[in-house]
């Protein structure tokens, strides 16, 4: 079984360094998490992927994530620090507020930039949103009026929920934010600091509705109403629950009641604990339960291997792309891609995998020396294409073939 095969891998014109992806007329759009900015690249033949076009980021910033709809492009802008020592101790960064250990930064870039793609190979910048502070680390907007980012803004301790408003798609404005108060409970505090899932700040929050599916790191999974700008907590459940943390992405599917829950690895041999990702029931949403975890890699030992093994996101089911409340597809970082049939709840099977090329260097300054692959983000069109980031190994594009 191995269910994909691959097509193409592109270095991105020698900055291989790649984390989320969006499409719009066949052109991905690809971050480059160190190297900064974004780049554009010509998918008409996946087999042949093209780079068309380099846009560089602001003095000082990082340009990790970004959402595309009907030609507009937005771009999160936050502080560079991946050179301090907060950003390079992974078990301090991922397990402590990172409001309290933001070290001085220079000039930079705080907020949401946007972009006209109608012409994918000449983005133009026609606007943007400043939230002052840190930065936005992330969005969701899959077009309409609502969006939601995670920002940190001045005076906050970690990244927040806030809401955009995209009636006017190229003036977004803030119009609510929110975290929780006060911090979930955890079984063992110290214990989860330890292990990576302490901090409590918001990663992003997936809209179904004006619902914000929420995924908090320490926070676990928080589900806000967001309707008229008016927040509100509607259910939660901490990480504790599952015996997990450094929560990642709440993917809701709403058509079966469920959040498909990815918890994040953030070290090497799974030093920060095992993570997993994780049905959870939400037929009532003021009550979420877990069902139980999804299969873990198991044709090889991942955790031995040079390398981070473990969940990092999922393909989120955007309007135009491959959408599934069955079949669902995620990043496993050295264990490549994982696709699983979860139209059994009680039952996940894992029914496809493909593990990408390696890097012929590391660009992450955290990385191990091992030149492992980190597949990390992916996005996947409406006929099984795969399209598949690396944090050092550029893009790989594959085809899903099916069960």
């Amino acid at each position: 079984m191995t269910g994909l095969h691959l097509l193409s891998v592109c270095d991105l014109a020698g900055r291989p360094d790649s984390l989320q992806i969006m499409l719009w007329q066949r052109h991905a759009f690809v971050t480059h998490p160190f190297a900064g900015g974004f780049s554009v690249v010509d998918v008409r033949d996946p087999r042949q992927p093209k780079p068309v076009a380099y846009v560089p980021p602001p003095p000082g910033t990082r340009t990790l994530h970004l959402q595309l709809s009907d030609g507009i492009l937005l771009v999160t802008n936050e502080a560079d620090d991946s050179a301090s020592a907060n950003y390079l101790d992974k078990e301090q960064y991922f397990g402590t507020q990172l409001g309290d250990n933001i070290e001085a930064n220079g000039e930079f870039s705080a907020g949401v930039r946007v972009y006209d793609v109608s012409r994918p190979s000449r983005p133009a910048e026609v606007g943007f949103l400043p939230i002052p502070g840190y930065g936005a680390h992330r969005l969701w907007w899959a077009g309409g009026p609502l969006a939601t980012a995670s920002a940190l803004p001045t005076g906050a301790s970690d990244f927040l929920l806030c809401v955009l408003d995209l009636s006017d798609p190229v003036a977004p404005r803030l119009v609510g934010q929110w975290s929780p108060d006060p911090a979930p409970p955890t079984a063992d505090s110290a214990a989860a600091d330890s292990a990576g899932a302490g901090r409590i700040g918001l990663h992003h929050a997936i809209l179904d509705g004006t619902l914000a599916y929420g995924a908090w790191r320490g926070g676990g999974l928080q589900i806000v109403e967001t309707a008229g700008g008016r927040l509100r907590l509607v259910g939660a459940l901490p990480p504790d629950a599952w015996g997990g943390g450094n929560t990642h992405t709440a993917l809701p599917l709403p058509g079966r009641d469920l959040v498909l829950l990815a918890d994040e690895s953030v070290q090497d041999h799974q030093a920060d604990g095992v993570r997993r990702i994780w049905l959870i029931d939400v037929a009532d949403r003021a009550a979420p339960r877990v069902l139980g975890p999804l299969p873990e890699p198991a044709e090889q030992d991942f955790g031995a291997l040079g390398g981070i093994f473990g969940p990092h996101n999922l393909h989120e089911n955007r309007p135009g792309t491959w959408q599934s409340e069955d079949i669902v597809f995620a990043t496993y970082q050295n264990a490549g891609i994982r696709v699983y049939d979860i139209s059994d709840s009680k039952a996940p099977a894992e029914i496809a995998y493909l593990v990408p090329p390696g890097p012929v260097r590391n660009v992450d300054p955290r990385a191990s020396s091992a030149l492992a692959p980190q597949s990390s983000d992916l996005l996947v069109t409406a006929d099984g294409i795969v399209f598949a980031s690396d944090l050092n190994a550029g893009l790989s594009l594959m085809q899903f073939e099916g069960t």
